[in-house]
């Protein structure tokens, strides 16, 4: 199948703007782990049990979070189609 260089163009253009999101996205994360990481071994070294209560609080509010962003992306999904 032929293309116009147009075409070709925009199509090479979108994959340079997703893997320039990709690559933002991943060295956002990066840094956000390592920052939370020394954050969690400073507050370890002043005391192990509110560390370990802090993690589990974060946890029980993670989990709703992320359940409610999963059903939300299937709920608009469906009404896509």
């Amino acid at each position: 199948r032929m293309r116009s260089i147009g075409d070709l163009q925009l199509r090479f253009g979108a994959f340079e703007e997703i893997r320039s999101e990709i690559q933002t996205l991943v060295e956002g994360g990066l840094i956000r782990f390592v920052l939370t990481s020394t954050y969690i071994l400073f507050m370890l070294r002043i005391s192990v049990k509110l560390t370990l209560l802090a993690i589990a609080i974060s946890a029980l509010i993670l989990l709703p979070t992320t359940v409610i962003t999963v059903s939300a992306f299937d709920f608009d999904d469906r009404q896509r189609l």
